[in-house]
């Protein structure tokens, strides 16, 4: 039994009265520890109608004040809301989902014999589903103390990533097969991840290079209009006279002093001025490794999904990233080293004060 305490008294006994049972303090999932924000995978305010939408789920709401412009109106014909499809890579650490949602229903949609629906996660690996996890909108509710009549609720999940490989397909989405209309807002998907003590065992050793686009040499990359420091930094995209490659180190690892076992530690800052939808159509950090003229590694973290604070993307504010990379066993001496920044969209993207260093393991003293 639950129990909840209402103007200074306390419930007991074995048979809550009505007095108990309305009296519900809203709850909220609280995350796994150790669990810290990466990045932004997914986020949907509904405002903009795809080509191939049904313009008429895309609706306004009488409940608006703390809402701006559309939202999207679930119900039994459609079935299935708008959600999350990508590709997925695999990963070396604890990963969660946190997914959130605001959810309202009307009174007069209120069908008390039928359940509102669900929240899933469903992941394939090619024609095989090797997870599918429906949370229930309903359970979500008792257990969290809260309603969705004529009121608007955040909903959220924490929903930790199994084993997964390069390529499985990830879809999350709101399925309501018999309930009533759900209105839905804000609909966000965020990875988060227990991050690596590599501060622990490592210590820096020396820096590969510096790119802070200040003085001449720096190409059609760089700009005035925006910068952290100085008085320049670089612009990406594919735009009309845009450029979608920023400087890149190149070089063998011999000639960087790097061997199996090291780490290289990439930062930056970067801004953007614009709202971004899902995680693939973003902005890259890429490092690749080149062996006779062949690509023997490529990995590119998002930029863009990462310009984040208090819950949601920010917009003409500088953020400093850091990545990680571990030089894997295999990496041989001849090996070329690529690391560069790449943008391959329309959307303008500023990056400044590019930094790669080297860190080794500690010694024991």
């Amino acid at each position: 039994m639950f129990c909840w305490a209402f103007l200074g008294w306390q419930c007991g006994g074995d048979h809550p009265s009505a007095l108990d049972q309305a009296a519900r303090v809203p709850l909220s999932p609280k995350p796994p520890a150790a669990a810290v924000f990466s990045y932004l995978l997914y986020d949907n305010d509904f405002n903009a109608v795809p080509i191939d939408a049904n313009p008429q789920n895309y609706v306004t709401t009488a409940l608006d004040s703390a809402q701006v412009g559309l939202v999207y109106a679930l119900d039994k014909a459609q079935e299935f809301s708008p959600g999350l499809h990508a590709q997925l890579s695999a990963v070396s650490v604890p990963t969660w989902y946190h997914i959130s949602l605001k959810a309202l229903q009307y009174s007069d949609d209120v069908e008390p014999a039928l359940r509102r629906g669900f929240l899933v996660v469903s992941i394939a690996r090619g024609d095989s589903t090797i997870e599918y996890q429906p949370y229930s909108i309903d359970e979500w509710l008792d257990r969290y103390q809260r309603h969705v009549i004529d009121k608007w609720e955040q909903l959220e999940w924490w929903h930790p990533l199994p084993a997964v490989a390069d390529g499985d397909q990830i879809k999350v989405y709101v399925w309501n097969p018999e309930g009533g209309i759900l209105q839905l807002d804000d609909f966000r998907v965020e990875v988060w991840q227990q991050p690596p003590a590599y501060a622990q065992d490592y210590a820096q050793s020396h820096v590969l290079a510096e790119f802070n686009y200040e003085g001449e040499g720096w190409g059609p990359q760089k700009t005035q209009e925006r910068a952290y420091r100085g008085m320049g930094a670089a612009l990406l995209y594919t735009g009309q006279n845009g450029v979608p490659y920023g400087s890149s180190y190149d070089q063998p690892l011999s000639a960087a002093n790097i061997a199996p076992g090291d780490l290289l530690r990439v930062q930056l800052v970067a801004l953007k001025q614009y709202g971004l939808r899902q995680a693939d159509q973003a902005a890259r950090m890429v490092c690749a490794l080149n062996r006779n003229g062949k690509a023997v590694f490529w990995k590119g973290w998002a930029i863009d999904p990462r310009l984040w604070r208090d819950g949601r993307q920010t917009f003409n504010e500088w953020h400093p990233l850091t990545w990680w990379i571990e030089v894997p066993a295999d990496w041989r001496p001849n090996d070329i080293l690529q690391i560069y920044p790449w943008n391959n969209t329309p959307q303008r993207i500023f990056l400044d004060d590019l930094t790669i260093q080297v860190w080794k393991r500690r010694q024991p003293s």
